[in-house]
Formats: structure tokens, sequence, C-alpha cells
């Protein structure tokens, strides 16, 4: 069982409906403590729609990687699960948080911040603006779905930046 800190998440929102993508890695850089819980100049003026915008971007300190994008690894039978479940293992035991799109019930997506493994299954959450949403069942989410790409990190400098 990994099971990082999560207590910032409580005190993040969500700006706008289509800033998930940046108000996740907002709540990380929250939660390591690298930006004041006040900080949301990620999501403000957002006009990307994929991990793909912060892939090799660096913002204090960490430098983000969009991995198993759509792209290289469609969605399907084919798709190489174990390896990316094997991916958010080994980044939780070195003690990293991991951004992951999930398919929501409105029939889009949305994205969540993987802090925990418990029991075989992932523990995530997300916000919907300033509502905390709690999903304890990744891995089954992205077997019905047929597969997800996840944003990860890694600590390129320690401050002051």
């Amino acid at each position: 069982m990994v099971v990082l800190p999560i207590e910032m998440m409580d005190r993040h929102v969500q700006v706008e409906c289509c800033t998930c993508i940046p108000s996740g890695v907002e709540s990380v850089l929250k939660q390591l403590g690298l930006v004041d819980v006040n900080f949301y100049d990620l999501q403000n003026g957002w006009s990307g729609n994929s991990f793909g915008n912060f892939d090799g971007s660096e913002y204090m300190g960490l430098r983000f990687a969009c991995r198993f994008d759509q792209g290289r690894f469609p969605r399907g039978p084919d798709f190489p699960f174990e390896q990316l479940f094997g991916t958010i293992s080994d980044e939780l035991r070195a003690g990293r948080y991991i951004l992951i799109s999930l398919a929501n019930s409105t029939g889009g997506w949305h994205i969540y911040v993987i802090y925990g493994e418990e029991g075989g299954e992932f523990l995530a959450k997300s916000k919907d603006g300033a509502e905390t949403i709690d999903e304890n069942n990744v891995k089954r989410c992205v077997l019905r779905m047929g597969g997800t790409d996840i944003l990860t990190y890694t600590v390129v400098a320690t401050p002051p930046y």
C-alpha cells in the first residue's frame, strides 16, 4: 500500500469547466509546496486540450511528460494496460503524483490526480469547481475505457528557481 498526502486538493478549485488539465497540474504543485494555495496562473487563460500541452514543459522545478498518448497507444484491447499500471505503481513508490485522464458520466473526460494504491486499486481525486471528487477504482475505469494517457513529472531543479 502506497498513499501520498493529498490534503491540498480540498483547498484547490477548478476555476472553469474546461480547465481540469491545468487544475490538476496546479494541485500537484500546491501539494508539493511549490506554489501558494492561491496560485491559479495555469488555469487563467488556458486554451489547451490535452496532456500534450504540458509535455516537456517545466514549472517550478518539475518537467512534465505525457505518457501513453493516444497517438502511439490507441485505446482498445491491444492497449498496454500492464505497462501503464506498472508505470503508475512505480511513480507512486517514487513518491510522485500522477495525472490521469478518465471518462466521465457525460461522455467527456476529466483529469484526476492519482495519490495512492490500496488493495490492488489506484486512488485518485479531482475537482469540479470547489467540489472534491474521489475515484477509488481507477484501474477498473481504465480497463472499461480501453486505455488512457497520463502526465508524470521529474524534479529538474530545486528552489530557488
